[in-house]
């Protein structure tokens, strides 16, 4: 493995050298050249996806879902509906996580679109707009938070709101879709899920009003 990792350590600085060679041929602009190495250096950073890969091939499901518990930490002790969940249940839906890259003004959510999936935030900042004029942000979204669970538990939801990723920023976020969700919970249990989201809401709209 340490080799593998040695060789992948290589080849990424032989194709970091093509990316800056491939834009000056090209030609692109400064500003652009400049995104792409930042793009770069945060994929180094936080999540090389390769290097990743190489990490995961060939472990039992098991320790892929400890791997994946020990990166994703801070979302699950931040999201109140995973903390109680059975050990191998959690297990299931953390290995269903799907890890992207976002660049900045991404659009995440678009209001009134049907939902399809929900978003954890694990490195980075989104922000929350209305989706009435004239659409002032109403909240962010940073590192352990989430957003986009109705679309989970309620067939045909509508986004209440535009989600995009920060300006001047770059965002590490894992999905889990609808289908890989409906894999793991019964009916019943979605419903439950459902009381307890409208429950949990309702109490926070009343702190925030008092």
């Amino acid at each position: 493995l340490a080799t593998r990792l040695s060789i992948m350590s290589n080849r990424k600085h032989e194709t970091e050298a093509l990316i800056l060679a491939a834009s000056a041929q090209l030609k692109l602009p400064w500003h652009l050249r400049h995104r792409i190495k930042s793009f770069h250096a945060f994929q180094a950073k936080w999540h090389d996806f390769g290097i990743y890969e190489i990490l995961l091939k060939d472990l039992p499901r098991g320790m892929i879902a400890e791997i994946k518990l020990e990166v994703f930490g801070a979302v699950f002790q931040n999201t109140w509906w995973l903390a109680d969940l059975p050990r191998d249940v959690i297990n299931d839906l953390v290995c269903m996580f799907k890890e992207e890259i976002r660049t900045e003004k991404d659009i995440l959510c678009r209001y009134q679109e049907i939902g399809k999936e929900m978003f954890f935030v694990v490195h980075g900042v989104c922000e929350v707009y209305s989706g009435v004029a004239p659409y002032p942000k109403v909240a962010e979204k940073s590192s352990g938070q989430y957003f986009g669970e109705l679309a989970l538990v309620t067939e045909n939801a509508r986004r209440n709101a535009w989600v995009v990723t920060a300006a001047g920023d770059f965002c590490l976020v894992a999905k889990l879709d609808k289908s890989s969700f409906d894999q793991v919970f019964s009916e019943d249990e979605k419903k439950k899920f459902y009381k307890k989201y409208q429950e949990m809401t309702a109490q926070q709209q009343q702190k925030q009003e008092q």
